[in-house]
């Protein structure tokens, strides 16, 4: 679904926002696709892992913060 940012927003406060993973989620294969300005000034989208099943097992150094129009997959 989609859910709004707000500052400061890390992937966990995605998930809580949306009531949790749904059954069939890949924990462990989480991605975020987000739009950043390149060298030339075009926008480029950058792929990044997130390992959702480790930031549920308490490693919060790899719960991801969010920017605003981040796709979360």
């Amino acid at each position: 679904g989609y859910y709004e940012y707000r500052e400061g927003m890390r992937l966990l406060d995605l998930i809580a926002q949306a009531s949790g993973p749904e059954d069939y989620a890949r924990a462990a294969k989480v991605r975020i696709y987000r739009r950043v300005p390149g060298p030339d000034g075009k926008l480029t989208e950058e792929v990044l892992k997130a390992d959702l099943a480790a930031v549920l097992d308490g490693e919060m150094d790899k719960n991801i913060q969010l920017m605003n129009g981040d796709i979360v997959y």
